[in-house]
């Protein structure tokens, strides 16, 4: 996710160096032709297909109901033992049901609450109405008071051992412009339908749904979407939707960490097809054209420096949000003011959102613990997209205020980049540590590779297709494509508190 930063409310000395950046734009727009390729490559259905063998899969059954401002559901998962660990009991992710309170909703910290809740507090969440393990009525319980943990009783599970677990619920979807919410413009469901939790250590994964970042963590698993709605909407998700002969959309999507969707009345489709990948973006506004082509010039420089895209769609929907934008498998969510925004604000948004299918759709991580580890990345990416396309001394300049202004700040020495989500009070000290002195990390590992952090990054993101990367992965392949130990200098920029 990439926090919202008005361009013209910047002090001047900043605005001014936006407009040196634009400047250069127009100056440099011959590099990208031969720094850039002609296609744009992405794993194929076949070899997604391999490497989803195993995972668990998702097929989830929608029914809008318009006037109350809900979805009833139907959910199934066939689920696999792929730890080591014989399983006492499944647990499940229900973020949505951190929406039932003001105390527990991410959307209503003070940052963000006047922007989400314009017409005050609205709550919503999942409300189960039966669940079963085999056909079998099924105990469940929630763990915790936000009830977004849910157990439910399988029995013991040996590794290898499956089954089929069936969930009816209905979705309440507040009214409110967040990741899981619903306005003028449009719906979105987004981190609301359940994911299996992370078995990691002997134990579930029970982390809070922080109001700071994305404190998420899950594995890829296999989704199929089916979803009634009423005439005239016209929706967007991680899985290719088609309509079929009954009006019924449906689509499915392999090795994707979540299933995340949007939907409205007000949408223009548009699409071109870019090599490997059909490209779609839904819009409200006359800027939809514009945004289809920035992302057509970003995912031909991002497979350029990271190679195959992950998935054979990409899709862009404007939605109402406080922050820039949100990413899922397959799909950015961005807020409909980047969509008329001046100058380069929509198409840096859009580099670093894209980016994300690299940095955690393809190669996963712990959202919650390591921030740094996907948020950084993109940031990385974002800036050296601009190198790529528009030349060095560009990337240089949108750096010092990306990357070496926040590494000057002050006041924010109780916070390194490593720190987990849930050190951070606010968004303002996030952004600059985990963004600003994240992405300062890659540039550091950048000139101790003389030159080769994009290389390395390639061989890191496709060293094991859609799986979950640990911070000492990332650590052993830096050293690993170095052939020295780059410990030290990770440790001292993820770690070290400025003084």
């Amino acid at each position: 996710m990439k926090q919202k930063r008005c361009i013209m409310t910047l002090p001047v000395g900043k605005r001014a160096l936006i407009c040196v950046f634009v400047l250069l734009l127009s100056g440099l727009l011959l590099g990208w032709l031969v720094l850039c390729p002609k296609d744009v490559q992405a794993y194929t259905r076949e070899e997604r297909a391999k490497f989803s063998q195993g995972m668990n899969t998702h097929r989830v059954s929608m029914v809008l109901h318009e006037e109350d401002g809900t979805l009833a559901v139907i959910h199934e998962v066939d689920f696999v033992n792929r730890t080591q660990d014989p399983l006492p009991h499944l647990v499940l992710r229900t973020y949505a049901n951190a929406f039932l309170s003001e105390e527990t909703s991410p959307a209503a910290i003070d940052e963000v609450y006047d922007s989400a809740y314009r017409a005050g507090f609205s709550t919503g969440g999942l409300h189960l109405q039966g669940v079963w393990w085999q056909g079998e009525a099924a105990f469940h319980r929630y763990e915790d008071e936000a009830q977004t943990v849910l157990r439910i009783e399988t029995g013991d599970m040996q590794p290898g051992d499956s089954g089929t677990l069936k969930m009816m619920y209905v979705l309440s979807v507040p009214e409110c412009a967040y990741r899981f919410g619903r306005t003028d413009t449009a719906w979105q469901i987004g981190n609301a339908i359940p994911v299996v939790s992370v078995w990691q250590e002997g134990a579930w994964r029970k982390d809070p749904y922080d109001p700071i970042g994305d404190p998420f963590i899950s594995e890829s698993a296999n989704w199929s979407l089916r979803i009634q709605l009423p005439e005239g909407m016209t929706p967007a998700a991680s899985a290719s939707l088609e309509k079929d002969g009954d009006g019924i959309w449906q689509g499915e999507v392999l090795c994707a960490r979540d299933m995340a969707l949007t939907f409205s009345r007000h949408y223009t489709l548009l699409e071109k097809q870019a090599g490997d990948v059909l490209i779609r973006v839904l819009s409200t506004s006359e800027q939809g054209r514009q945004a289809l082509k920035l992302s057509e010039k970003i995912l031909e420089t991002l497979c350029g420096l990271y190679g195959k895209y992950p998935y054979d769609t990409l899709t862009v929907a404007e939605i109402d949000f406080p922050f820039g934008g949100m990413e899922y498998p397959a799909l950015v969510m961005v807020d409909r003011s980047y969509f008329t925004a001046e100058g380069d604000t929509l198409e840096l948004l859009l580099a670093h959102e894209i980016a994300h299918q690299w940095f955690y759709a393809l190669a996963g991580s712990d959202g919650f613990n390591h921030p740094w580890q996907d948020e950084a990345a993109s940031q990385w990416a974002a800036l050296r997209y601009v190198g790529a396309r528009y030349g060095k001394d560009s990337e240089e300049n949108l750096k010092y205020y990306y990357v070496d202004a926040p590494m000057q700040e002050n006041g924010l020495d109780i916070f390194t980049p490593g720190s987990p989500v849930s050190y951070f009070g606010d968004y303002m000290a996030y952004d600059s540590v985990v963004y600003g002195r994240g992405c300062a990390l890659f540039y550091a590992l950048d000139a101790f590779l003389m030159g080769s952090m994009d290389e390395c990054l390639k061989a890191y993101c496709h060293a094991e297709p859609f799986g979950l990367y640990t911070r000492k992965d990332f650590e052993e392949a830096v050293s690993d494509f170095s052939g020295k130990d780059s410990l030290p200098l990770i440790t001292d920029y993820l770690d070290t508190r400025m003084q």
